[in-house]
């Protein structure tokens, strides 16, 4: 469905949200000029060295691989389980 479709759904949560894009270029490349600051490209070589520029042009991000699952829960576990999302999003890769 793309990544309008994913910012339609994931914008109105207010919590960081990483698209997943596999190893489709044109559909990574496509949500990091759309404005994902966080998108998970599968594949090496040329083409993931072209998005890795693509995103710092665009103030965003490429993941090799897919975060751990995480569930956001009920309290008390809800702020903990946010602040390790936090956490995994502000590593540097």
């Amino acid at each position: 469905m793309g990544f309008p479709w994913w910012q339609a759904l994931t914008a109105p949560l207010g919590v960081p949200a990483v698209f997943d894009a596999d190893d489709a270029p044109a559909l990574a490349a496509s949500a990091l000029r759309g404005g994902a600051q966080w998108v998970v490209y599968t594949q090496s070589g040329p083409t993931l060295e072209t998005l890795i520029a693509l995103a710092e042009i665009c103030n965003g991000h490429v993941l090799t691989s897919r975060p751990c699952t995480l569930t956001l829960g009920r309290p008390p576990y809800n702020a903990y389980r946010i602040g390790q999302l936090s956490q995994y999003l502000a590593r540097e890769n």
